[in-house]
């Protein structure tokens, strides 16, 4: 009975060599892809590009977004250490927070509007080809609450 259970116990035991998975990379070069994106109640930008770097536990997300109000840009930092980073959005001042549960990235920012105080909570999830990252979005304002997918696509990365 004792060699069973010394060879169960050793079966259930990680070994030192087993390693946790890495989080995704999402650097690169990516557009919105309008038909598999549903921006629910808020008008759909005419385009989007993000241009994404990742270095250690750092992402920069330098976005450009063409709305119907015109062009519109803005540079989000993630720190999903959990440190807050802040950025200026359309709405005004955004609080940042994110951190990895499993492979999706959950950033939720914090903002107030002269009509409320607003929450934005995403799920990044990057494709198993690496070619696609799917944003679920919820947000919460004055206004209520509305739902959003965002689908970016990778593009090729340009010739050196």
């Amino acid at each position: 009975m004792l060699p069973t259970l010394l060879m169960l116990t050793l079966s259930l035991t990680p070994s030192p060599q087993a390693k946790k998975a890495s989080p995704p990379d999402f650097a690169g070069t990516w557009v919105l892809d309008l038909k598999q994106s549903n921006f629910g109640p808020a008008p759909a930008p005419v385009k989007r590009t993000d241009v994404i770097t990742q270095a250690g536990k750092t992402i920069k997300d330098h976005r450009t977004a063409t709305l119907p109000d015109g062009d519109h840009a803005m540079d989000v930092v993630f720190d999903p250490g959990g440190a807050e980073t802040k950025t200026q959005a359309i709405a005004g001042e955004m609080r940042v927070t994110s951190a990895w549960k499993g492979q999706t990235l959950v950033v939720t920012s914090r903002g107030s509007t002269p009509g409320g105080d607003l929450t934005i909570v995403e799920e990044w999830q990057l494709s198993s080809d690496r070619k696609t990252i799917t944003v679920h979005r919820k947000t919460t304002g004055p206004d209520g609450a509305a739902d959003a997918t965002i689908v970016l696509v990778r593009q090729p990365a340009a010739a050196k």
